[in-house]
């Protein structure tokens, strides 16, 4: 019952950015028009608006099925979340501060789609994400894909900038008015920011890496080496063959020891029983 009401509750929330994002992106197209699409934020939301409908569609066929969201969809859910969280963040760590004298970050989390943009779709998607969407678990290496989209827009808008297409949108992106040690700071630092989040995302979510039992380990080594030991005690009377001839073939696989004994001719035999009045042993023995 409880992962029902889960169920509808992430479908709710999935459905309210699918709502949402069409009011607001009208409302960003109507005061910049065909600049919208040269913003981060646009970008991520539009690409929530499309992983939030499928999640929702797929959670619908999950409450009458019994089963989990696919891997490969939960995966895209956290690429989006994470992009929405990075866009959240940046506006209350960054650009609030550099703005503080237009209103700062309440301006910028209330005012036209921006309160849609920056504020109510990355806390719907972040919430669905992390305490409603739980299952299946992400591994961790699903944590650089985070950075992938960052990446994308990070490298086409400042090849936009240099090749003045383009001016902004974003201070930290205006290559012409600061020096390359400023902007590759700048792109490291919002890079390192977006591990840590993504990081963080996934953590909350309730991923973790799988520990492996050490204990148990341990002792699965050790019982090998105590049968290897067993084989070589066992067979190695018939390994070492009689007559100067080719020891047999090692066993191969688990009968096999990690380690050999050393083959070599011993020296004079004491009992000069086969030697045949040569003085030297044809047998190989081990030490």
């Amino acid at each position: 019952m409880i992962k029902k009401i889960a169920i509808l509750c992430s479908i709710f929330l999935n459905l309210c950015i699918v709502r949402w994002e069409p009011v607001a992106i009208r409302m960003t197209w109507e005061a910049v028009g065909s600049q919208t699409f040269t913003f981060y934020t646009e970008n991520s939301n539009v690409f929530a608006f499309f992983v939030c409908l499928l999640v929702a569609v797929c959670q619908v066929i999950c409450l009458f099925t019994g089963r989990q969201l696919p891997r490969w969809v939960k995966t895209l859910k956290y690429i989006a979340t994470c992009c929405l969280t990075m866009t959240f963040l940046t506006v209350v760590f960054v650009l609030g501060p550099y703005c503080a004298d237009q209103g700062g970050v309440v301006f910028l989390l209330t005012e036209s789609s921006m309160l849609y943009h920056h504020l109510l779709n990355p806390l719907c998607a972040f919430v669905s994400f992390v305490l409603l969407e739980r299952e299946p678990k992400l591994p961790a290496r699903c944590v650089p894909l985070a950075l992938v989209p960052t990446m994308l827009y990070g490298s086409v808008a400042l090849w936009a900038n240099y090749q003045r297409l383009i001016t902004g949108p974003y201070p930290f992106l205006l290559v012409y008015q600061q020096t390359t040690r400023q902007t590759v700071l700048w792109c490291a630092a919002i890079l390192a920011m977006n591990l840590l989040y993504a990081w963080l995302v996934w953590r909350l979510g309730g991923n973790r890496r799988k520990k492996r039992n050490v204990g148990l380990l341990f002792r699965s080594l050790d019982a090998k080496k105590a049968l290897c030991r067993f084989w070589q005690r066992a067979f190695s009377r018939v390994l070492l063959t009689a007559g100067g001839s080719r020891p047999l073939r090692r066993p191969r696989g688990w009968l096999r020891p990690r380690r050999l004994p050393v083959l070599r001719r011993c020296g004079r035999c004491p009992a000069a029983a086969c030697t045949d009045g040569s003085g030297r042993c044809r047998r190989r023995w081990c030490r």
